[in-house]
């Protein structure tokens, strides 16, 4: 029989020095002392619903429900056995745990948690990647001790000190003089997997590995300043409680050396520590300047004075606890700017020691409005966003912009709404776009660098990639930043980012501001189509259904996470309710959630969308996914009737025979001249159909017809140049570009060819097929970790993006094996051979040559 599976969270507890306390007190002394030991951890793990699995020595194995309990439990473990004068260090860790028949327990989780306890130092509770991300923002504080090598487990992981949990059990050990005030375990904590029931093959959570990316508080960037709420007294002044963070960390930023902490961060630690209006102490308020990363906080207030209003800050020293001093300024309310530009100044000056005379000027009005209704707006906007509740803020931010249409920061607001917001206009998008970069010099130094960044990858260019790489460093708490760079490294081909890069650059975005929806999105798609594993898209869609239970996304993941990793009532229960989904976007985000080669097996799932053909958008959607899904996996059969479908737009049609011809498989001579007919190729074409009866006119050599296609897109790219339309110009231009470069290696001039296949805007549409153009050019002449480069960045899956990857690990086994780098060729081509195994018998013969290369390197490697 099959061993029981089940999802479970284990902690390893273990006496640190033990053996030197035992020659100290001897047997008797010892055994009188390891007895008062266990007996406090079994009365521990029975307070927070452990299991205790076995006793080893001086440790305990224990699971558990949910990761709260776990680290509840060891916290208190761990705080206990110091009256007895004993140390001990803990290890916790969420994965598959096997059961078999005989009661015994097994799986590749129990070694993770043992390695994960065994990194601990004296005193630790130390988790896994996997737990911090299924509590991420339930209220528990968490170090990053970076990446360990774990014995004996594949790759390197990333784990976590626990500093801090939602209730008085553990004081937190960073802040000795922080009196922590008692809170409620916040329910939200409870572990997703425990929530479905899951059932699933545990596949090891890959650590990401973080490549350039700096912890929290990275050495060589400038000490932290962090602006806390303000405490109201009287009617009228509620928008400056979160107003002033916005205000004074504007001004504040870069001032006399000093880095403002994004008002966006500080607001995510603060939601996660304090529940709504409650009242707020001094030392919680400056624990929250401490986990927002601070060397210093600014603590303030705002009192209406008579038709005034009195703004008070005090600042402290966030390493002592320390007051550094008062100051106050008052006035009109719509003096609001020259305010906060005194105010901010003689914070400086305490912090700093100087005089005023000392400290740089501050100009506010500079970098926002003069008029105090859009700064009102503006701010009332930020709220909004902040909370993501984007109908609200775009409205704000459009007041903002009716009050002063050269507001730039509002503009540049506009942007994220209806791009990140998911308002999804484009033409509105590039507008307030173009209009913020027009309006650069009016924005703080780091907004305009956003903005230029926002703008150059809406124009698919790699500019803002250093630019960004840099901002990331010199501000590591600015959750936007490492969102925009994620975005970037995502969606520009030409960035050539691998999907371990976006995957830790989408991390950190969500570990500061761990409510934003749109970062969480990318976050928990990253979980399936680049992990595929059950225990990172449970603890990820857990953190995106904390924040939003009723989304449809949320809905999609838990079908998709019951189709992938249930067990079989599970798939049936996700496939009935498919059935009965009346919300088409539901059932697409489910098929787009399930396009990584593990879910081969579920074209059951395409079908069905597939077969419900009544809504036109549904079918033209579910055809194109049927096909490339079956396409992928070698099952050409399967995909080629999709190509006759009459849902399927001609460019679809045209782009997936040549995507089946490029890469050299069987397709009929007749589809191929049917999808891409030269006669094809004019002025209302659309520009898939063009581009890829253009490529195939230059693979037949016909050159008059190749001619053509260059032609017609040039003359799009024209005309949408000269209707302002730069972003779908460029396309359009890029895309003449790179069918004129391949023109030029089919007739044999490869040199002249490679810049225009290297061109940015010829990368940025169709991405796909010149990139797999430019890795066989690369192969062509030699440069073959440049072509490794390409194909590495084909091997992660996206939201309409579904890349070449099998394919790829077959070119990367060719590539590896002449570097002679034996090891990641062989698997490369064990990965190829694998999810190919069920391909159609006529490509069998391309799964074997896989299978005996691996065989062969395997037999080096001996050797």
């Amino acid at each position: 029989m099959q061993p029981e599976r089940s999802i479970a969270t284990i902690l390893f507890t273990d006496i640190v020095g033990s053996t030197e306390r035992a020659a100290k007190l001897g047997d008797r002394g010892w055994r009188e002392l390891r007895g008062q030991h266990h007996a406090i951890v079994r009365e521990e793990l029975g307070r927070w619903g452990g299991r205790e699995v076995s006793e080893a020595g001086d440790g305990f194995l224990s699971l558990f429900d949910n990761p709260a309990q776990a680290i509840l439990s060891a916290a208190s473990i761990r705080d206990r056995v110091l009256e007895l004068g004993l140390e001990v260090r803990c290890g916790v860790h969420m994965g598959e745990v096997e059961r078999s028949t005989d009661g015994s327990l097994g799986g590749i989780a129990l070694h993770i948690g043992a390695r994960v306890a065994a990194e601990a130092g004296a005193g630790d509770v130390l988790v896994s990647s996997a737990v911090r991300d299924v509590e991420a923002g339930s209220g528990f504080g968490f170090e990053d001790r970076g990446r360990h090598e774990l014995k004996g487990v594949p790759r390197h992981w990333r784990l976590f000190a626990v500093t801090g949990v939602p209730q008085e059990v553990v004081p937190p050990r960073r802040l000795p003089w922080i009196k922590r005030v008692p809170r409620r375990l916040s329910t939200g904590a409870i572990a997703f997997a425990a929530l479905l029931g899951l059932a699933g093959l545990y596949v090891v959570i890959q650590d990401r590995g973080r490549t350039f990316i700096p912890p929290p508080a990275i050495a060589g960037a400038a000490p932290g300043i962090a602006v806390l709420p303000f405490t109201m007294r009287g009617e009228g002044l509620e928008i400056w409680r979160e107003g002033m963070v916005d205000l004074l960390s504007t001004g504040l930023d870069g001032a006399a050396g000093l880095r403002a902490i994004s008002s966006r961060t500080v607001m995510a630690r603060w939601q996660e520590r304090v529940s709504g209006a409650q009242t707020v102490d001094l030392p919680t308020t400056l624990e929250v300047a401490n986990a927002a990363g601070a060397r210093y906080a600014i603590v303030g207030s705002a009192v209406a004075i008579g038709p005034d209003v009195r703004l008070v800050v005090d600042a402290y020293d966030i390493d002592t606890g320390k007051r550094l001093g008062q100051a106050q300024v008052e006035g009109a309310p719509d003096d609001v700017l020259a305010l906060c530009d005194r105010l901010a100044v003689e914070a400086l000056a305490i912090i700093l020691e100087k005089g005023e005379g000392e400290i740089p000027r501050i100009d506010l009005a500079s970098v926002m409005s003069d008029t105090t209704a859009a700064v009102r707006a503006y701010l009332e906007g930020e709220v909004h966003f902040r909370h993501f509740d984007v109908v609200a803020a775009e409205k704000a931010y459009k007041r903002a912009v009716e009050a002063d249409s050269t507001f730039a920061l509002a503009h540049y607001r506009l942007t994220n709404v209806y791009w990140w917001g998911e308002i999804g206009n484009a033409t509105l998008i590039a507008d307030h776009a173009r209009r913020a970069v027009q309006l650069a010099d009016q924005l703080p130094a780091r907004q305009a660098l956003l903005a230029q960044a926002v703008h150059a990858l809406l124009h698919q260019t790699v500019d803002a990639v250093g630019p960004l790489r840099q901002a990331v460093r010199t501000y590591p708490d600015d959750a936007e930043a490492w969102y925009i760079l994620g975005e970037t490294l995502y969606h520009v081909p030409a960035a050539w980012a691998t999907a371990e890069e976006i995957d830790q650059v989408f991390e950190r975005a969500v570990e500061l501001d761990p409510r934003n929806l749109q970062y969480l999105r990318h976050y928990v798609e990253f979980a399936w189509h680049f992990h595929a594993d059950s225990a990172v898209a449970a603890g990820r869609l857990g953190m995106f259904e904390r924040v939003a239970p009723r989304h449809l996304f949320t809905r999609a993941g838990r079908l998709a996470f019951d189709l992938a990793f249930g067990d079989g009532l599970g798939k049936e229960g996700a496939m009935a309710e498919l059935r009965s989904e009346e919300d088409t976007p539901v059932v697409e985000d489910v098929s787009l959630f399930l396009v990584h080669p593990r879910y081969a097996s579920l074209q059951p799932v395409m079908r069905l969308l597939y077969e419900r053909g009544n809504d036109s958008r549904r079918r033209a959607s579910a055809s194109r996914l049927f096909h490339s899904n079956a396409f992928w996996y070698g099952r050409l059969r399967e995909a080629l009737p999709h190509l006759d479908d009459p849902a399927m737009s001609a460019g679809r049609r045209a782009e997936a025979a040549y995507r089946a011809y490029v890469l050299g498989l069987p397709i009929p001579e007749e589809t191929l001249e049917l999808a891409l007919d030269s006669a094809l190729i004019d002025s209302i074409t659309s520009m898939r159909t063009v581009f890829h009866a253009g490529a195939f006119a230059a693979d037949r050599g016909r050159w008059s017809d190749h001619a053509d296609a260059i032609a017609v897109l040039q003359q799009r790219a024209e005309r949408a140049l000269g209707e302002a339309d730069s972003i779908i110009g460029l396309f359009w231009a890029g895309g003449a570009v790179a069918l004129e470069g391949y023109g030029l290696w089919r007739q044999g001039q490869p040199t002249p060819a490679l810049p225009m296949l290297e061109d940015p805007h010829a990368l940025g549409y169709p991405w796909w097929v010149v990139r797999l153009w430019l890795g066989q050019l690369y192969q062509e002449l030699g440069r073959l970790r440049d072509a490794e480069r390409v194909y590495r960045s084909h091997t992660y899956y996206g939201k309409g993006r579904l890349s070449t990857k099998p394919l790829s690990q077959r070119q990367l086994g060719k590539i590896y094996e002449q570097l002679e780098e034996y090891d990641r060729a062989m698997e490369a081509y064990e990965y190829f051979a694998h999810y190919w195994r069920d391909a159609d018998p006529e490509l069998q013969p391309m799964v074997e040559e896989a299978r005996q290369a691996a065989i062969r390197l395997r037999g080096l490697r001996r050797e």
